[in-house]
């Protein structure tokens, strides 16, 4: 198995369902929004083209979530090598330790690091360093966390150290560091609610004029100025939405 047929972490690619879903979900939305404020079906037509737009942020949604399992796994996996070492086991060993109770703890899931070990376990079976393996892996993932690991991996292997030391604080870092980003996740996540529930009201009232009122809307409807200031409203709306999830996007 070679580093040409790994996973990079910094692509994905959809299958053509999931293409097929996110551009009909996006394209009904779209068209539906748009109507709604300009009561125009060439409009309404030309913004749902903007549907495409939403595949490049599905794609930086998935990668960042496999992404974070990919980081959960590996917390998992460097504590259960620590455990080997640990246990007396030599490096090469200690993977394949690893990687055996890493099959039992994630029985019948499925994983990305366990896929990553098996090809680990398997080149060094063919007198491939682990260090090089270490390193496509880290150069594929682009995570801190995991390249800092590597960084001193390769360190402790070439110029000598307490490696199993080494494992242990780096499993406590990560540890530490992702209990923190749950509970930021768990104080932001009604702040999240209501930011989704102030971009909607906009929308919804929209809604309820048009459907009970709607003489109070024809001046939107049927002049310049009207649909100038829909298509400012639309933008405002927007851009408040980006901008709320970049400041409740924090990172540690």
């Amino acid at each position: 198995m070679g580093n040409e047929i790994m996973t990079n972490y910094n692509t994905y690619i959809m299958t053509k369902v999931e293409k097929v879903r996110c551009l009909v979900l996006a394209y009904i939305f779209i068209f539906a929004v748009s109507y709604l404020f300009y009561a125009n079906i060439v409009i309404s037509l030309l913004f749902s083209c903007s549907a495409y737009m939403y595949l490049k942020i599905k794609t930086k949604q998935m990668i960042m979530k496999r992404k974070r399992q990919l980081l959960l796994e590996f917390k998992d996996a460097i504590y259960l090598l620590s455990t080997s070492l640990s246990a007396g086991y030599s490096v090469e060993n200690a993977f394949k330790k690893t990687l055996e109770a890493l099959r039992d703890l994630y029985q019948g899931q499925e994983t990305l690091i366990i896929k990553e070990l098996e090809t680990i376990v398997q080149q060094t079976g063919l007198n491939k360093s682990i260090s090089t393996l270490l390193l496509s892996f880290s150069k594929r993932a682009e995570i801190e966390d995991i390249t800092n690991f590597v960084d001193v991996f390769i360190t402790c292997e070439n110029i000598g150290g307490n490696l199993n030391e080494v494992i242990k604080t780096t499993s406590n870092i990560i540890s530490e560091k992702i209990e923190v980003e749950e509970e930021i996740g768990i104080l932001v996540t009604q702040k999240k609610m209501e930011q989704k529930v102030i971009s909607i009201i906009p929308i919804c009232i929209m809604l309820i004029l048009s459907l009970t009122a709607s003489d109070y809307l024809t001046p939107l409807h049927n002049s310049f100025a009207g649909y100038v200031v829909v298509t400012v409203a639309l933008t405002t709306i927007f851009t408040a939405s980006i901008v709320a999830k970049k400041i409740m996007d924090i990172k540690v």
